[in-house]
């Protein structure tokens, strides 16, 4: 056997390598679904430790999230910006931080004393039931969902007293980082080599999810791919 026939046997069977994996990976995709979160903090210092159980926050100072965003991309929304159902809410902090000072604002642009004279905020227990039911038995995708996502949601549930749906996380940055480990990877420059949008600020977290989605298709769409998968 020459290496012509050698490489075509090679590609035959990576074919069909991806063919099965993309199959099951739609199978549970259709069974679950998968919705798209972002989360925006009072702040966020620290070190990015997922292997440790509050990645972000062990040993360090919690802090709260200000906004909530999510697209649920099993259900078609033509309304909005995504095409799927979008959700977002502006949340009123936990009583402890409404003294705190040391707010992210140069990342979200909110400043505490702004922030706190909304008239838009809700409490977190109020929505976490409709956050809970869109969750439940999903894939849930975040960018450095392991670094910092999935903590704060782990750490919100300890502080409000609530029980989290079962649900499977995806990380967007993670799966970039192994794909492409000579590119950049927060989500605005993952943004502009993806060829999506050079403007992109983010920082709001419905941007950002809707940012995300366009991401997360594209990542979909190399995965089906049998060959690299190449950005200029």
């Amino acid at each position: 056997m020459n290496g012509a026939q050698l490489y075509e046997l090679w590609k035959a069977e990576k074919d069909k390598v991806m063919e099965g994996r993309i199959e099951s990976m739609s199978e549970s995709v259709e069974q679950k679904g998968v919705v798209i979160l972002d989360f925006e903090t009072t702040g966020a210092n620290i070190t990015n430790h997922p292997d440790k159980k509050w990645g972000y926050f062990k040993g360090k100072t919690w802090y709260d999230a200000i906004q909530i965003a999510l697209i649920d991309t099993s259900v078609l929304d033509s309304s909005t910006k995504s095409g799927y159902k979008e959700y977002s809410w502006r949340l009123m902090p936990h009583k402890d931080y409404h003294s705190r000072k040391d707010w992210a604002t140069s990342i979200h642009g909110h400043s505490r004393d702004e922030y706190l004279l909304r008239t838009d905020l809700v409490n977190f227990t109020d929505i976490y039931p409709e956050l809970a039911r869109i969750l439940n038995d999903k894939t849930v995708v975040a960018h450095n969902a392991f670094g910092f996502d999935k903590s704060v949601l782990e750490q919100m549930a300890e502080k409000y007293n609530v029980i989290l749906p079962v649900f499977n996380w995806r990380d967007t940055k993670d799966e970039l980082v192994k794909m492409y480990p000579q590119r950049k990877h927060s989500q605005k420059a993952v943004a502009a080599w993806m060829g999506f949008d050079n403007d992109f600020e983010g920082h709001d977290a419905l941007v950002d999810v809707q940012m995300l989605t366009k991401i997360y298709h594209r990542i979909e769409e190399i995965k089906t791919k049998s060959d690299d998968f190449y950005f200029v």
